[in-house]
């Protein structure tokens, strides 16, 4: 029924004067006007439904048919003209058979019964056995004499409706809400109000509903858990019988049960709850639906599926799925760490500098051999290419050789000191990004999981994480269950376990909570890494549907919240962290030196190969000083040093007479 069809219903109605005709008002309009508007006021309720019972008109005369009819049309119209309020007059078995389910569809009603006469009492707890009593915010006028012990015999009012009734007493009518802790109770009855023409409707109870109604006067409340710590530890008797939950719910529950003046007994969940291909439930959702538990004591994710089969409680800790999967080695190859230290600028100007550094190195040494030969002798002249790899070697911590020039002992020296501060600089950052331990991730998404095709995954079985992949029509998540998600056989059945088989396996991945992970991690010998959130969500506790006490216990939990109790709860059952990194010593790994080895190894390589040609040049050389169809001439190295290609091709004369007057 939609919105737009109650409205009609309840205006057609209103302007019915036959049910009108038939109803009887015990009070004076004023104060059926004042005591109603300030009800209305305190509740701000958006609309008003005033109800009544359907009376034999052959006991109805005429005469007070047509003045009811007037004074209800006179109320309707104050409240829906002065007070700008939507009002309907209705007897309660039109609204049973016309508006009837649909109740829910009318936002904050005010639900008035006008008198306490006629088949009123029938009527009511046939609607209370199928409606909300909750809902709405009803006020009742009793005629005088009305006990509403005797009234509501047999009459379920829940612990968590607010059903005023009105007695009248001289010039005041005092206001007395009524309610039951569980069905079949005793009736009980607090003061909430009294209305007097002079002072309307003055409060006189406490203002919340839950400052008025702490007390559950010992009432047995069975709950059921699940076998997760440190959220939840089942504890049973000698004969295996759940007797208490332990761990940080079972510190909640311990705070709850002192509170509310409640007892709780338990019964063991198996499962958190899934809803299965035939529309059944299993697991904890299943108890509280059946009714065989009033209360579920986990960290329930809350899901679309979940809260249409049951009432959550607000969150207990807010908190984001992700997949975690083991840290991947270390071992790879990472050249910027070894550039990274100086900037582009600063390898730049270094070069130049080497380059500069050489070639006045040189040009000085060349000048003295040309102007200043008794000091020089016959050393060799210093050349561009040598002067360059001594200068690099210099920067590398290696000597140079000594110069008898002043002026190249100067620029040596200058070469030394700033290779002396640019080396300290450079080892510094290098040891820095030696010590740190680095890696790289394959992937960082559940698609990229799906795409890498060597990563399987799993969920704890029966859990709303099952249901996220079971029952969705994403194309990616879809293929995530059907490909990558190991068989249900092997799926964890706690949360630790599935992180111990991520330790245990290569190439496994498994979806938790960060919470649950901050609780769990110390418990494992290997580092986790997490995938991007797949989920942000809230864990709560779960009632069944409608139930009377979500609200005392929702009271409970923001006190416990806001006066810092749940902070210190999760503190202390949360063990302390610690790094696993906090070792005296950390080993510097083969895949971070490997670049050196690589440079190492390459300069090997290429020293096999120069000497391999120098061999081949010199094996050349040897060949050209043997005469042609003469003994091979003694061979001398000094000639190695001045060979040249050139002078090999014009000297050849000269090496052949000099090895004759040799012999």
């Amino acid at each position: 029924m939609t919105p737009v069809r109650i409205v009609l219903i309840l205006a057609t109605t209103s302007f019915s004067l036959q049910p009108i005709g038939f109803c009887q008002l015990i009070r004076p309009n004023y104060v059926y006007r004042n005591l109603i508007s300030g009800i209305h006021d305190h509740f701000n309720n958006t609309c008003i439904l005033l109800l009544h019972a359907t009376v034999d008109p052959l006991t109805s005369p005429d005469g007070i048919r047509t003045r009811n009819a007037v004074r209800l049309l006179n109320l309707q119209r104050y409240f829906s003209q002065e007070r700008h309020t939507r009002t309907a007059i209705m007897d309660l078995a039109t609204f049973t058979s016309k508006v009837g389910i649909d109740y829910f569809r009318i936002k904050r009603p005010l639900f008035v019964i006008l008198n306490d006469q006629g088949d009123i009492r029938q009527l009511l707890t046939n609607i209370s056995t199928w409606i909300t009593m909750a809902y709405p915010t009803w006020i009742m006028f009793l005629s005088e004499g009305t006990e509403p012990a005797e009234f509501f015999k047999g009459m379920n009012i829940p612990f968590d409706c607010e059903f005023m009734v009105s007695n009248n007493v001289g010039q005041t009518e005092v206001i007395t809400e009524v309610y039951r802790v569980s069905p079949g109770d005793v009736l009980r009855t607090s003061n909430f109000a009294i209305w007097t023409p002079e002072g309307g409707v003055r409060i006189t109870g406490l203002q919340g509903l839950y400052q008025r109604r702490a007390d559950l006067f010992g009432k047995t409340l069975w709950v059921t858990s699940i076998q997760n710590p440190p959220m939840s530890t089942i504890l049973n008797d000698e004969h295996g019988e759940m007797i208490g939950i332990g761990g940080m719910f079972g510190r909640i529950l311990d705070i709850l049960e002192d509170n509310m003046n409640c007892s709780f007994r338990y019964v063991e969940g198996k499962a958190w709850g899934v809803l299965s291909p035939n529309g059944t439930w299993n697991g904890m959702i299943a108890l509280l639906i059946d009714k065989v538990a009033d209360l579920a004591a986990s960290e329930l994710v809350l899901t679309s599926t979940r809260i249409n089969a049951v009432d959550f409680t607000i969150p207990i800790i807010s908190s984001r799925f992700h997949t975690y999967i083991k840290r991947p080695s270390s071992l790879f190859i990472s050249w910027k760490g070894y550039t990274a230290p100086f900037a582009t600028s600063i390898w730049l100007a270094l070069g130049s500098l080497i380059i500069l550094s050489s070639v006045v190195i040189t040009v000085t040494e060349y000048v003295g051999h040309r102007y200043d030969v008794n000091r020089y002798g016959d050393s060799p002249r210093p050349r561009l290419g040598s002067t360059v790899l001594a200068v690099f070697g210099a920067f590398c911590g290696q000597g140079m050789l000594a110069s008898v020039l002043p002026t190249t002992r100067a620029a040596h020296l200058t070469v030394h000191l700033t290779s002396v501060i640019l080396i300290a600089a450079y080892s510094a950052a290098l040891i820095s990004f030696l010590a740190v331990q680095t890696f790289t991730m394959p992937f960082t998404t559940m698609e990229g999981l799906l795409r890498d095709g060597t990563y399987r995954f799993g969920v704890t079985p029966n859990s709303a994480e099952y249901s996220l992949f079971s029952n969705t029509t994403d194309p990616v998540l879809r293929a995530l269950f059907e490909e990558r998600m190991v068989p249900d056989e092997q799926l964890p059945i706690t949360y630790i376990e599935g992180l111990h088989t991520v330790c245990r396996e290569d190439g496994y991945g498994f979806m938790i909570t960060d919470t649950m992970v901050g609780a769990l991690e110390n418990q494992v010998d290997c580092a986790l890494e997490a995938l991007e959130t797949m989920l942000q969500t809230s864990l709560a506790m779960a009632v069944a549907k409608n139930s009377p006490y979500r609200g005392i216990i929702d009271a409970n939990i923001l006190m416990m919240r806001d006066g810092g109790i749940l902070n210190r709860i999760i503190e202390s059952e949360w063990p302390t962290k610690f790094s696993k990194a906090e070792e005296s010593w950390t080993s510097v790994k083969f895949g971070d030196v490997l670049p050196l080895v690589i440079v190492l190894a390459g300069g090997i390589i290429l020293g096999v190969f120069v000497a391999c040609a120098e061999r081949a040049v010199v094996g050349r050389l040897h060949c050209n000083l043997v005469p042609r169809g003469g003994r091979p001439t003694k061979f001398e190295p000094s000639a190695l040093s001045k060979y040249t290609p050139e002078s090999d091709r014009l000297s050849k004369p000269k090496i052949n007479v000099v090895s004759v007057s040799n012999k």
